[in-house]
């Protein structure tokens, strides 16, 4: 999905009578594992992940991109890069909680 087609299937969720929403570049990096082969994450607690980028988000501010892009973290590769809004990545909403 694109990042905004992203954002606007995080809101469409209603389980649990909760606002889910694309995570922060932070919560979606704290997912990361290195010390696992193919996908870095733990595939027991996220079993679906595919080895690819997922959209995050929090938009990538620098002086050049004025916004138009935003950030995204690589499970492939376990690394955080940013990229156009109209690029197309997975997405992993997530909500709040209790």
């Amino acid at each position: 999905m694109t990042w905004n087609e992203a954002k606007q299937a995080c809101a469409a969720i209603n389980v649990l009578q909760q606002q889910w929403h694309l995570p922060t570049v932070m919560e979606l990096d704290s997912l990361i594992e290195l010390d696992h082969e193919s996908v870095k994450i733990n595939t027991d607690f996220f079993a679906d992940t595919q080895k690819a980028a997922y959209w995050t988000g929090t938009r990538s501010l620098t002086y050049k991109t004025l916004g138009i892009r935003v950030w995204f973290v690589d499970f492939a590769q376990a690394f955080i890069f940013d990229a156009p809004v109209e690029s197309k990545h997975f997405v992993r909403c997530v909500s709040p909680g209790e």
